[in-house]
């Protein structure tokens, strides 16, 4: 029996590796054509400030759904300089932003991705008509506390979905290759 479990724990905690973001095919040209927004900014500060654990985030200089002041627009249209950027992922897709920093952002106007399992809340619904008790399950985030003050700003900024592979730091080799080959993309639409 001990055998059993201890075999049991290693496969368990071995598999917290093998779970994990992968971000492959990052190909600029691709991903501008891809993606409804390329942006590149700052983000400025966590979403929902009255929050204990936002106020911490923004303690140490960092935060997931933030506030994102862009510095220049690669693609997309934007009611103002300043829009929320809500990442879709959760776990290991989550990209933890360092608030401040320049960030190449690639997001999306819809939430085209579902919540992975576990990230749904049930919701009883009674149906008028036959009194039939429906278990609905609606995803997660609109049952959040930040998607629930997100939903109350939203007419307010635009929303750019994203993940970690839509997230690129100054510090990363792909932001300063792309930055390579936007300048190369000037160059060739002047000549």
């Amino acid at each position: 029996m001990r055998q059993l479990i201890t075999i049991l724990t290693i496969t368990l905690l071995g598999l917290n590796n093998v779970f994990g973001c992968v971000c492959n095919d990052l190909d600029y040209k691709k991903m501008l054509k891809t993606y409804d927004y390329v942006v590149i900014g700052r983000p400025t500060t966590n979403i929902h400030p009255d929050s204990v654990a936002v106020r911490l985030l923004n303690n140490e200089g960092k935060g997931s759904e933030v506030f994102f002041t862009i510095e220049k627009i690669i693609k997309g249209d934007f009611k103002q300089g300043k829009v929320i950027i809500y990442q879709i992922g959760r776990g290991s897709c989550l990209g933890m932003l360092r608030l401040g920093d320049k960030y190449l952002i690639f997001g999306h106007k819809k939430n085209y991705a579902p919540p992975p399992p576990g990230y749904f809340s049930p919701i009883v619904e009674i149906d008028s008509l036959t009194g039939k008790e429906e278990i609905i399950y609606a995803p997660f985030d609109n049952t959040s506390i930040v998607g629930d003050y997100i939903e109350t700003i939203k007419d307010n900024y635009d929303i750019v979905y994203t993940g970690l592979c839509g997230l690129f730091s100054e510090r990363t080799k792909f932001y300063r290759q792309t930055r390579k080959w936007r300048k190369n993309d000037i160059q060739k639409n002047h000549s």
